[in-house]
């Protein structure tokens, strides 16, 4: 939804990463997402609300992520992307969805990389940050119940 917003696309132009579709389905302007690796826990939380007895538990992820940008204007839209990723709107949109997608780290002619010569296929690297939290009714211990024997 970010970069579909954040690039004026539709969403028929994004395409999730490994579902099986041809190279001959990307000689238009295509968007393909994909992450590179398992999330990494940067930091947790633990949280008791006394008045609502509501626990609170959280936790942040950091993903990295590949966008790979197809077409003739593949080069055109991968630059605009890393220059949108630190605009105002942006920053709204990160804000409605939660997350936190730092700047980008790379940009990458993969061209060069496949052995290719004809083909427009740009990637970009980018980080994203995800906070998950979940709320716990518990009941709050007001008087401690000790018991001692000997």
């Amino acid at each position: 939804m970010f970069i579909r917003d954040l690039m004026g696309m539709n969403e028929a132009s994004i395409l999730s990463g490994r579902d099986n579709n041809s190279q001959n389905d990307f000689n238009t302007d295509l968007i393909v997402v994909d992450d590179l690796s398992p999330s990494q826990r940067l930091a947790g939380s633990l949280g008791f609300d006394g008045d609502s007895e509501v626990q609170t538990i959280s936790n942040t992820y950091i993903t990295s992520y590949t966008i790979d940008f197809y077409g003739d204007n593949a080069y055109s839209k991968a630059n605009d992307f890393a220059l949108l990723v630190r605009s105002q709107q942006a920053y709204e949109l990160k804000k409605s969805l939660g997350i936190g997608i730092y700047q980008v780290s790379s940009i990458q002619d993969l061209k060069k990389l496949t052995g290719q010569q004809y083909s427009n296929r740009y990637q970009v690297t980018i980080k994203i940050e995800d906070t998950r939290k979940i709320d716990i009714d518990t009941l709050r211990i007001d008087e401690a119940q000790i018991e001692v024997t000997t």
